[in-house]
């Protein structure tokens, strides 16, 4: 009986590194993603060169299920989603009008590169 109980407790510890592993990639999800990454960034005012912005980028796919990401002061941003086609939404604490609507197609294993916009006025 003693050598079950040391067999039952080794598989339950394998599943549960299995679990943690199967949980660390793709966040959690099953299935195959792509990756969707770029930078948020600020054009329009005094410079004609865009600047990166601290903010956040939105993809919602066709069945309403969102994914967002923040950006740091470089404006970079990446996320790995299922594949489908989005619609990307930028928004920065710092200005009010950036772009919306963007639409972007993620394929299995791809990566996708768009740039996110937001107005100066």
């Amino acid at each position: 009986m003693r050598g079950f109980a040391y067999l039952a407790v080794t598989v339950l510890i394998v599943i549960a590194i299995g679990v943690g592993i199967v949980g660390g990639v793709n966040g959690g999800r099953l299935g195959p993603v792509g990756t969707v990454s770029g930078r948020l960034v600020e054009e329009g005012g005094l410079s004609a060169i865009p600047r990166p912005l601290t903010g956040q980028v939105t993809l919602t796919n066709t069945g309403g299920a969102s994914f967002t990401a923040g950006t740091g002061s470089n404006g970079l941003w990446s996320l790995e989603v299922p594949p489908g086609t989005y619609v990307l939404a930028g928004s920065s604490p710092n200005l009010h009008m950036c772009e919306r609507g963007v639409r972007v197609r993620v394929h299995a294993g791809g990566t996708v590169r768009p740039m996110v916009v937001c107005a100066v006025l």
